[in-house]
């Protein structure tokens, strides 16, 4: 039996891959190029365009599970729901979503795919993790490299900053075991950092120059993720997440959950293990 990994170049689904591929298990990975590193087998695949739907299905007739990844868009449930019908009619039996700690069942984006999964009766596993360490190394690696300065609305709010290892684990259990079958598990970092202790506390000592947290209205924050490239109704949810955090109590509600994950990995070492990447000539 085979497990389809969607986003199989990705921060979790590759390494999701290597997990399984180490323990036995036949793997199938996609990417919108049809090519994986490593001598993965790998299949064309893309979101936003539905005659690649089919593709895994005919590389492979033996497809059981699948690992969905969610298109980068806000309303991702018609597409996927699609996607979800076709993968059941060839014998798929169990889906594991990566959605995150924001989006409750039914609530925003994943949320709502999470609604179906659970809907449509077949087994699932909601994985929803908090805000990825890797996070730091994509949203904030112009700002750390240009302006010393990490943008956010999230004020001193603490929040569980997770690695993407730890949630990759936890994905390989959903899709081995019965260990979180039919639930929700949210996936926490082992220690509350707010952006201050991000940039103040961790960065500083990491490059060894001053990087600064500038706190931003939700307006503002709505434009720096526009100003790099997120789409703008995504950049609203995003932002809705950081006011969520600041506000609502978001974290200390993630961590009252009743099936949640701790990981072992602290933020501090991922910032350690990847300070090249705002490494300034000079600085």
């Amino acid at each position: 039996m085979t497990t389809l990994i969607t986003g199989g170049r990705g921060k979790t689904g590759f390494q999701i891959a290597k997990l399984m591929r180490e323990a036995g298990h036949r793997v199938l990975l996609t990417s919108r190029s049809g090519e994986a590193p490593e001598s993965f087998a790998a299949v064309r695949f893309d979101w936003l365009e539905r005659d690649t739907y089919e593709n895994a299905f005919k590389v492979d007739s033996n497809i059981t599970k699948i690992y969905l990844v969610a298109p980068g868009i806000v309303d991702m449930l018609p597409m996927m729901k699609e996607f979800i019908d076709l993968a059941i009619t060839m014998g798929v039996t169990r889906f594991v979503l990566m959605s995150a700690a924001q989006c409750d069942k039914g609530g925003y984006t994943m949320g709502k795919v999470h609604e179906y999964l659970e809907k449509i009766g077949v087994e699932y596993t909601a994985l929803r993790p908090t805000w990825f360490h890797e996070n730091i190394g994509t949203t904030y690696y112009q700002s750390i490299r240009n302006d010393n300065a990490i943008y956010s609305s999230a004020e001193d709010a603490k929040l569980r900053f997770i690695s993407s290892t730890d949630i990759a684990e936890v994905g390989f259990d959903a899709l081995t075991s019965n260990k979180y079958l039919n639930t929700d598990v949210v996936i926490l970092g082992p220690e509350g950092h707010s952006y201050d202790d991000v940039s103040c506390s961790h960065t500083n000592k990491v490059l060894g120059r001053t990087i600064v947290h500038r706190r931003l209205s939700k307006t503002e924050t709505i434009q720096f993720y526009r100003n790099i490239g997120v789409p703008p109704d995504y950049s609203d949810v995003l932002t809705e997440f950081e006011v969520d955090a600041a506000t609502r109590g978001a974290e200390e509600r993630f961590f009252a959950h009743n099936t949640k994950v701790i990981g072992k990995r602290g933020l501090r070492n991922y910032l350690e293990e990847n300070k090249s990447l705002w490494m300034v000539s000079g600085a």
